[in-house]
């Protein structure tokens, strides 16, 4: 449906959380991104990094809107209280 970003990587150290992006041209991914719904976004962000997005959230009234958005693009997707 959307295409696919290429983005480069620099190894900082030997741990995956520690990866840091490069070579990302932002304007132009914030130009993308800031025409798209927020259920395109998020379809964005599970195609771009799969099985390596998770959902922050404190669980309070408005979270559940977030909640349902992130799970109806990606069902297992891991959420995080904060």
């Amino acid at each position: 449906m959307f295409k696919k970003i290429k983005m480069k990587t620099a190894v900082v150290t030997d741990d995956l959380a520690d990866k840091a992006l490069s070579d990302v041209d932002l304007t132009t991914l914030n130009t993308e991104l800031s025409v798209m719904t927020a259920v395109q976004r998020v379809e964005w962000a599970a195609g771009q990094f799969p099985s390596r997005i998770v959902l922050s959230s404190s669980f309070g009234a408005q979270a559940a809107v977030s909640i349902h958005l992130a799970t109806s693009v990606q069902a297992d997707i891991p959420v995080i209280l904060v």
